[in-house]
């Protein structure tokens, strides 16, 4: 099937995954597909983008009143708490009539997805999965529980995993599932932010840099980082964290909060530093890491879903050696790895743009339209 026009559904523009889904509908355009992002979040209304809830206001008065009221009273997700059932009707929207290839990213409750498959079988549809909760309802779940016994996908259905190793996981926890209907394509970096960020040209100082929407996301490790904040000041460590906080934190003098930054701000600060360090509990793909290495900077990380596909030991990276459970002891071992091994950080920023620029995102629509 030649796919013409796509169409990327998603909660809201922030975020790991809606930040993928704009970078993707950015790099397909400027490929010259023709490609439209369409956005559920009412707040995102605003932005030049095709919103559902611009649409939705003119056209489904009473269902966006009920989701609205149910909302406000907070019940509506009581109600609606089965994963992926809405009130909403995303199906009757234009942009959904004339795609050929509709791609969904992060949708919540805001699509019912039986009702959406049902009514777009003539469509190539495919789901990406910025972490399990697609599949299982729950974003990392102990154990995989596949939530859509008895549905039956159309024959153009595909999951899109970020990494190979979750697509792996997911076909060995999940026989409902099959390979056939499975593929892994990798977030790519648009050309604009990959020359921005090829821009930047500064001497390296001692510093390492922790990125995260949330910091205080006990999921992505900061606390682990503070505990052996004594023992890496002595040795001449200073510290860029980036992403949201709240003003009341302490600012030791080697620690800089900067609150969130724009790409461009991001890459400068990285471009100077020795390491991008990530000590989180559970990552997908892993963003970040991307942008570090794109602008030659190595990344320390444990050793998640999203790593193991993104770092080769001592090319790109260190993995932190976390057995049961993350330790201050395991993390110091891995920058005592990384300062004994020698980095070629010009190397590094090459591989990464190569395997990541936009350019492959029409690779990855010659892969999708062939199915």
């Amino acid at each position: 099937m030649k796919v013409k026009t796509v169409l990327h559904i998603t909660r809201r523009i922030g975020g790991g995954a809606g930040e993928a889904s704009s970078r993707l509908h950015q790099a397909l355009l400027n490929n010259g597909v023709d490609s439209k992002l369409l956005v559920l979040w009412p707040e995102e209304s605003h932005i030049f983008h095709d919103s559902f809830f611009l649409w939705a206001k003119k056209n489904q008065k009473i269902r966006l009143f009920i989701y609205q009221l149910l909302s406000r009273l907070h019940i509506y997700n009581l109600i609606f708490q089965a994963p992926y059932t809405s009130i909403l009707n995303i199906c009757n929207h234009p942009e959904v009539k004339k795609a050929d290839l509709i791609i969904l990213h992060q949708v919540d409750n805001f699509i019912n997805a039986r009702t959406f498959l049902s009514k777009t079988q003539d469509k190539i549809i495919c789901w990406r999965c910025p972490d399990f909760q697609p599949l299982t309802g729950k974003p990392y779940p102990s154990k995989l529980r596949w939530i859509w016994k008895g549905v039956r996908f159309p024959n153009k259905f595909k999951w899109v995993f970020t990494t190979e190793t979750a697509r792996k996981i997911a076909l060995e926890e999940l026989p409902l599932m099959n390979e056939k209907s499975t593929l892994t394509i990798p977030n790519i970096i648009p050309a604009n932010i990959i020359n921005s960020a090829q821009q930047n040209h500064f001497p390296r100082t001692k510093s390492m840099v922790f990125i995260s929407v949330n910091i205080h996301d006990e999921r992505k490790g900061l606390q682990h980082l503070l505990e052996i904040w004594p023992a890496l000041e002595k040795r001449g460590y200073a510290l860029d964290v980036i992403g949201d906080y709240n003003f009341e934190m302490s600012n030791h003098e080697k620690i800089t909060y900067h609150g969130s930054l724009s790409s461009t701000e991001i890459f400068k600060i990285l471009a100077r530093s020795l390491f991008l360090i990530t000590p989180a509990k559970q990552e997908m793909f892993g963003q970040t890491s991307i942008e570090s290495l794109i602008c030659g900077t190595p990344v320390i990380s444990t050793p998640t879903i999203g790593a193991m596909d993104i770092l080769t030991e001592y090319e790109n990276g260190i993995f932190i050696k976390c057995n049961d459970s993350l330790n201050g002891h395991s993390i110091l071992e891995a920058i005592d790895e990384f300062e004994k091994t020698p980095w070629n950080n010009d190397q590094i920023s090459m591989n990464s743009r190569v395997k990541y620029h936009e350019d492959k995102s029409l690779l990855y629509l010659n892969k999708i339209s062939s199915l």
